[in-house]
């Protein structure tokens, strides 16, 4: 098997385009889960090539066949007796195709495809929340991935308040069974931006600690984490330097100045990273 798979790519270039053509068209018409990640995929291509927005459809369609084989009595027929449920690799790899945009600053394309993402989870959760505990592991990182892209470059703040209303009706969902705080990062991320008192001049290298009042609970901790996510994906370095030499994450400063070859500077003692 390993030797077909290896030989693979000289196969394919031995195909006339119109066989090749016909390969994956027949492909299509059989398997409606690579045609969804084919559209998607032909989404992406256009959208970097004409630097427009990602076309959302693709991704909703592909949010929806992940949660389809979810629904009201397709899971449960007699207690404790369970059908399959959400297809989680296919969930996880959907999400992992943020990643790419996020580690190049584009959230508005980031949100894209993680928010259908949300709301097809909070949806389907009161089907699936005591059967799948697998699922709660899918929170924390939307929670994260979310809270970054709307920190990015593209999402304007209109867009976040938007976004903050959708998050707490999806995280309202959740909470009825037991999720209380599911989007909480996400939530903070977008109700205070980039505008939080304070941050500019921290930012600009100008303030002592941050927060200001010099302590921070894991929500302030956590939404720092994605700020410095953030401006590093936007190239903004001498804002993650700041930022993060003030909240004491010394840790992810350090080696920010070693990137930049400020190698001296990162080796020079600092107070123990109190988030480690």
């Amino acid at each position: 098997m390993e030797q077909v798979v290896n030989k693979r790519p000289d196969l394919l270039r031995t195909l006339s385009r119109e066989r090749l053509e016909a390969l994956v068209l027949e492909r299509t018409e059989s398997d409606e889960g690579f045609a969804l990640w084919l559209d998607a995929r032909f989404a992406v291509l256009v959208a970097d090539e004409a630097s427009t927005l990602l076309d959302p459809v693709p991704f909703r369609r592909r949010a929806e066949a992940v949660f389809s084989s979810t629904g009201s009595g397709r899971h449960r027929h007699l207690w404790g007796e369970r059908t399959a449920g959400i297809d989680e690799a296919a969930l996880e790899q959907l999400i992992d195709e943020a990643e790419p945009f996020l580690a190049v600053g584009r959230g508005d394309h980031a949100l894209t495809i993680l928010k259908p993402v949300a709301a097809g989870l909070a949806a389907c959760w009161p089907e699936n929340a005591v059967w799948d505990e697998p699922l709660n592991e899918f929170l924390p990182r939307l929670d994260q991935l979310i809270a970054q892209a709307a920190l990015m470059n593209g999402v304007s703040q209109e867009a976040r308040d938007d976004l903050a209303g959708e998050l707490a009706h999806w995280q309202g969902e959740l909470a009825k069974f037991g999720a209380d705080d599911a989007f909480a990062t996400a939530i903070a991320a977008c109700m205070q931006g980039w505008d939080e008192p304070g941050l500019q001049v921290t930012l600009a290298g100008l303030g002592q600690s941050w927060p200001p009042g010099g302590s921070s609970d894991p929500l302030e901790e956590d939404l720092t984490r994605v700020r410095l996510a953030a401006l590093e994906a936007m190239g903004r370095g001498e804002h993650f330097l700041n930022l993060s030499r003030a909240a004491g994450f010394h840790c992810d400063h350090a080696v920010k100045l070693a990137q930049t070859g400020r190698v001296d500077e990162a080796a020079r003692p600092s107070a123990p990273d109190h988030t480690w």
